[in-house]
């Protein structure tokens, strides 16, 4: 039965008792209350009331509805997303390298067939043995050397990198050509190169421009390749010479003119061409 149904009948009780009571009254007397009459009826009704009073209060303080639950939320999956594939790179733009000189497994003081050919370990050290991503990969690897390097550069449209590093002092030397070109067998293989660029002191290969290439056994300079153990596009056995011997010091090692009037001794050589944008 709800709380305001009571309160009613509670309240009709106490009227029609009050019809019938008697007088009660109280007073205090000697530190104590004392009752006159009969006041027993109005004690419990007074208990009654103040229980009622006590729910009427609980009532309040309870929600009347109950509270709907949140519903919980299913987290919003991130969409899984494609990966997005690296695009294929213009085969014109990837260099090729076209010489190493790295830990001088390999002797390069050899003949001129051996140059017009390629040789040597495409993981170490090499002449024009291993191409990149360029139109003529496929023949490079079954005709390298010489013949095919005038055939990928003949058109004048190639440059030339050339990285090193210095044997004692570790320093790292870059060189670059904006255009490298090299001439047929006719003509010797003649080195045409310009455009230089780099952190290098001076130009290694400005004397060298213009030269034919020799071997021991095809001089085409002052017996240069004999004197320097490696075939080169040497003029007057100067300035640079980066197929000389691995394992050797002076002028019979890997060489690159410094510009004040020494050489580096190189431990490192890497020499690659790549198409001009």
């Amino acid at each position: 039965m709800s709380l305001k149904y009571w309160i009613l009948i509670m309240f009709g009780i106490a009227i029609c008792s009050r019809s019938s009571a008697q007088f009660c009254s109280r007073s205090y007397v000697g530190g104590k209350w004392i009752s006159e009459g009969d006041c027993g009826w109005s004690e419990m009704m007074s208990n009654i009331m103040r229980e009622l009073e006590d729910r009427a209060k609980d009532e309040k303080m309870k929600p009347t509805e109950k509270p709907t639950a949140k519903p919980t939320e299913k987290p919003t999956e991130k969409p899984t997303e494609k990966p997005t594939e690296k695009p294929t790179e213009n085969p014109t733009e990837t260099a090729t390298v076209i010489q190493r000189r790295i830990n001088g497994d390999v002797d390069f003081y050899r003949n001129w067939a051996d140059y017009v050919k390629g040789f040597g370990n495409s993981d170490g050290d090499f002449w024009l043995v291993r191409s990149g991503s360029i139109e003529n990969e496929q023949s490079l690897r079954s005709s390298p050397g010489l013949e095919k390097l005038h055939e990928m550069t003949k058109d004048g449209n190639m440059e030339l990198e050339i990285n090193m590093i210095e044997k004692d002092k570790g320093t790292r030397w870059k060189a670059k050509y904006s255009s490298f070109r090299i001439g047929p067998e006719s003509g010797k293989y003649r080195l045409y190169v310009s455009g230089y660029s780099g952190n290098t002191t001076d130009d290694g290969l400005e004397w060298n421009n213009n030269q034919q290439f020799s071997t021991k056994d095809a001089d085409n300079d002052d017996n240069c390749a004999s004197l320097h153990e490696g075939g080169w596009w040497f003029r007057s056995c100067g300035l640079s010479n980066l197929n000389g011997n691995f394992h050797k010091t002076g002028r019979k090692g890997i060489t690159w003119w410094d510009g004040r009037s020494s050489y580096l001794l190189l431990r490192f050589s890497e020499m690659k061409v790549r198409r001009r944008l």
